[in-house]
C-alpha cells in the first residue's frame, strides 16, 4: 500500500533497500499519528466521561433538594388545609350545637 502510495520511480535511482527503509519510516510516521489520535480520543472520552459524572451528581444533588422543597410544600399545604379544615368543621360544629341550645331552650 505504501510503495503503490509513495510512487517510487525508477528515475530516483532507488534501490530495494532505500525503499525498504523509508517505508518503515513512513509506516512509523503512520503508526505514530495513529497512536496519538488514539490516545487523543481516549483523553476526550475520560473527560467526557467525568463531565457526565459530574453532571449527573449535580443533576441528583438539585433533585434531591427540589425533591425535599417539593415535600415540604405539600406536607404544609395538606396540614394548613387539614388544619382549616379542623377549624371549619369545628366552628360549624360549635355552631349547630348553639343554633340546637337555642332553640332547646326558647320552646
Amino acid at each position: 500500500m505504501i510503495e503503490r502510495t509513495l510512487e517510487w520511480g525508477e528515475k530516483k535511482d532507488r534501490n530495494k533497500t532505500t525503499q525498504t527503509g523509508w517505508t518503515k519510516i513512513v509506516l512509523f510516521i503512520v503508526e505514530q499519528l495513529r497512536e496519538g489520535y488514539q490516545d487523543a480520543i481516549r483523553e476526550e472520552r475520560r473527560e467526557r466521561q467525568k463531565r457526565t459524572v459530574t453532571q449527573l451528581i449535580l443533576y441528583q444533588i438539585i433533585t434531591t433538594q427540589y425533591m425535599y422543597l417539593y415535600l415540604y410544600l405539600y406536607l404544609y399545604l395538606h396540614l394548613y388545609l387539614y388544619l382549616h379544615l379542623h377549624l371549619y368543621l369545628y366552628l360549624l360544629f360549635v355552631c349547630i350545637n348553639i343554633i340546637l341550645i337555642d332553640l332547646l331552650t326558647n320552646r
